[in-house]
């Protein structure tokens, strides 16, 4: 008894073969912090929070200022500039918040998500391998771990 519970303790520990990859990548307009859940190698889930410099919104402090209903504007404006028209879709969902700063944080089910959609945000990924979209992500300056 005392091996079967040990092995789904390690099971529940492992995710069930699932693993954690993440990476980021800052440069003066923003940041970007990657999440890649993979199975067998494969990336399932990919979760992508980007971070606005205020600096690029005419030196704004802050968007705390902004009441309500300029902030579903804004955010209907960044959804829109990244090409969709609403916020949720099958196996994709993009959250855009403004409060002090703004941030993106877009989460894909990849085997559930529309390859089209994806490739608007250029998270249509030729090769779904998780390590070499490791290493491509630090030949072009993420700090992966």
């Amino acid at each position: 008894m005392k091996k079967v519970l040990v092995l789904l303790f390690l099971l529940l520990l492992t995710g069930c073969g699932q693993k954690i990859n993440t990476c980021d990548v800052k440069t003066k307009e923003l940041e970007q912090k990657w999440k890649f859940v993979s199975k067998n190698e494969k990336v399932k889930e990919i979760e992508l929070e980007i971070i606005y410099d205020n600096s690029i919104f005419e030196n704004i402090d802050s968007f705390e200022s902004l009441n309500n209903d300029q902030k579903a504007v804004l955010k209907k404006q960044i959804l829109s500039k990244l090409g969709f028209e609403k916020s949720s879709y099958e196996g994709l969902d993009i959250n855009v918040s403004v409060n002090k700063e703004i941030s993106v944080l877009v989460k894909v089910n990849y085997d559930k998500a529309n390859k089209e959609l994806l490739k608007k945000i250029g998270m249509d990924l030729d090769d779904p391998n998780i390590n070499n979209i490791i290493k491509e992500m630090k030949t072009n300056g993420a700090t992966c771990k």
